[in-house]
């Protein structure tokens, strides 16, 4: 039944064929069942069938998700990436935070002197966001119909929320300026540690102990990779004019990246 099921599964990062199940295995949500499979040509897990647009809503609500994961602002984790922005940006230049959360790093980046605005899909969130930044915060189709032009869009911990991130860097790619860069900052979950080899272990003591491998909150995270499997797959969604540069993490058990790309200004980074 496995094998049927994904005969049709396609990889979100690199459009390869599944090549069976995988590592986290998948949660039932909703009454559906989504899968995590492995793809058999860049090795990223994703999971199948992928939600649709009125599912994914319903996910990214502020209710469901945002008071659930980002209720307390937290800003150790942006303040560390600023001093990396701060050389990409020059003065004066505009920052666009895509999927702000509850606007955490548009908070830490504007007591630095950044110019910062969000994007947020549900509305209570943006307005949550925008009340914890001070910054505007929009929805897409309010930035797309603005005409403003960004110097650098922030992608924080977004891009393997995306059921397509091909197409959303190729929508998002005109709200560059010239010579404006995309800072996209990721888990790489499947990359190997300690996190990653107890999740592992847990997983296979349940599987010992006759336990359901099946979770049950919604699909969040939609594909799952290594440093290597992102690297192996970046030219296929990376945009023409802006393209993704290889992660590289500085240790072999690094769990976290992040990877600037831009048509002018290139750079590439990591860290724990």
């Amino acid at each position: 039944m496995d094998d049927l099921v994904g005969s049709d599964a396609k990889c979100l990062l690199c459009g390869g064929a599944a090549t069976g199940r995988t590592f986290p295995f998948g949660t039932r949500w909703e009454g559906r069942e989504f899968l995590y499979w492995r793809c058999g040509r860049c090795a990223s897990a994703f999971v199948h069938p992928v939600p649709g647009s009125a599912e994914i809503e319903r996910m990214y609500s502020r209710s469901a998700y945002h008071d659930t994961f980002y209720d307390t602002v937290v800003e150790e984790s942006p303040v560390s990436l600023l001093p990396q922005l701060r050389k990409l940006l020059k003065p004066g230049g505009q920052l666009l935070d895509f999927g702000c959360g509850n606007g955490s790093f548009m908070r830490a980046a504007t007591r630095q002197g950044f110019h910062c605005e969000g994007v947020e899909l549900d509305e209570r969130a943006r307005e949550q966001a925008a009340k914890i930044s001070g910054c505007p915060v929009h929805s897409l189709e309010e930035v797309k119909a603005s005409g403003r032009r960004y110097d650098i869009i922030y992608m924080g911990d977004v891009l393997e929320h995306l059921p397509a991130p091909a197409a959303m860097l190729r929508e998002l790619e005109p709200l560059l300026a010239p010579d404006g860069i995309f800072f996209i900052e990721g888990p790489i979950e499947d990359n190997a540690s300690f996190v990653y080899y107890a999740a592992r272990l847990f997983g296979g003591a349940k599987k010992l102990l006759g336990r359901p491998l099946l979770a049950d909150y919604p699909p969040f995270h939609l594909f799952r990779t290594t440093a290597a499997s992102a690297g192996s797959s970046r030219s296929r969604w990376a945009t023409t004019s802006a393209p993704i540069l290889p992660m590289r993490p500085d240790s072999p058990i690094s769990s976290k990246a992040t990877v600037c790309s831009g048509p002018a200004r290139r750079a590439s980074s990591s860290r724990l």
